[in-house]
């Protein structure tokens, strides 16, 4: 493979991000001058991935999201023996469908490397001097290999009386008036009620829950800006079980949920403790995951009727659930918009104002 013309388009692509990408969260001794100058003096995928963390470090996280598709997909070329020369739109929607499915990647990710691919050989195309045009075309990312897709998918959700009678049924599971019923039913309640991921959950501190005007807000810090939101919840259907969880929560703990060794909670257990209360409560469903209430809210969010008469708009509910484009949101949301029955009593109306944009928000 001409490794080193793949290497050398790499950094001038990278180069020509670092200076258009948008720079307002970078700290304030970030030096793009300086390094250009470090990329510009790589010669290996290695020392170009140290540069990249140096970058995200200093505050351009963007660019690892760059950064990884190239070098995966230029480690693929190298591994299968494949030239640049063999590249067109067929090698890469095989590899987006194909290969990284294999690699276990998610819809997310796979549409995020099909679209840094695509760029990044048309700015070959654009800027670089080399004997071939790639020419890459539209490519379409599947949802799952058709090969394995079933005639029949079973998706699962919660409806509306379900969750209600789940968030009931679950305070009975609990016999004592301990630590882990108030951690297990507030965990339980903020992923019915915020959407949010299991390392997210996870990551979550004491400075994760903002109270300000009588109401309760959530704050997630991800890796990227899509990530970064403040999620309202519904203060009364919360506040009893996290001021209970705070009276047996140990202060010196530095993650806000924590396990019996005082260390940051496990996913895992996370996804027990969801399991455990759904089983509990004979919710007759497959998935019974933090997934499958992260889809629940949004169907909820995407069926509700607000009181001016329309539903929540597709760019509320991505933000709401932190996911860089719409595309990922109707990937969620694509198997609900027929089946689910409408949210219509599942919530009250709550009106915040967001990026200069309204949410109407509804709790239980």
């Amino acid at each position: 493979m001409q490794r080193i013309n793949y290497i050398e388009f790499s950094k001038e692509f990278l180069i020509f991000k670092l200076h258009t990408l948008d720079k307002s969260k970078v700290k304030d001794d970030f030096d793009v001058i300086e390094f250009e100058e470090n990329i510009k003096s790589t010669n290996s995928m290695e020392d170009l991935h140290f540069v990249c963390k140096q970058i995200a470090f200093k505050g351009l996280k963007q660019i690892t999201t760059l950064f990884n598709p190239i070098k995966n997909f230029f480690e693929y070329l190298n591994n299968t023996n494949k030239d640049l020369l063999d590249i067109d739109t067929n090698f890469i929607e095989h590899y987006i469908n194909k290969i990284c499915i294999d690699m276990k990647l998610s819809y997310g990710t796979r549409a995020n490397y099909k679209t840094t691919l695509v760029s990044f050989f048309t700015y070959i195309d654009n800027t670089c001097d080399f004997e071939k045009k790639f020419h890459i075309k539209k490519i379409k990312v599947n949802s799952i290999d058709e090969s394995l897709k079933p005639t029949n998918k079973l998706i699962d959700w919660l409806d509306t009386d379900t969750l209600i009678r789940v968030n009931k049924e679950i305070l009975n599971y609990f016999k004592d008036d301990s630590f882990e019923k108030h951690r297990d039913i507030l965990i339980f309640r903020l992923f019915c009620f915020s959407g949010i991921l299991p390392n997210e959950m996870a990551s979550l501190t004491l400075d994760s829950f903002i109270f300000k005007d009588n109401m309760m807000f959530l704050k997630i810090e991800g890796n990227s800006e899509s990530k970064n939101r403040e999620i309202p919840l519904p203060k009364d259907k919360l506040i009893r079980y996290y001021n209970k969880y705070i009276d047996f929560r140990n202060p010196k703990a530095k993650s806000f949920f924590y396990n019996k060794d005082f260390n940051q909670i496990e996913v895992s257990l996370l996804s027990e403790i969801v399991k455990r209360l759904l089983e509990f409560c004979n919710v007759s469903i497959i998935d019974k995951t933090p997934k499958m209430l992260r889809k629940t809210y949004a169907l909820f969010l995407n069926n509700e009727k607000g009181k001016d008469g329309f539903t929540q708009p597709e760019q509320n509910i991505k933000y709401l659930l932190g996911l860089a484009n719409t595309t990922q949101l109707r990937e969620i949301l694509k198997y609900g918009s027929i089946d689910i029955e409408t949210a219509s009593s599942a919530f009250e109306n709550l009106e915040i104002y967001k990026k200069n944009c309204k949410y109407i928000i509804n709790s239980w």
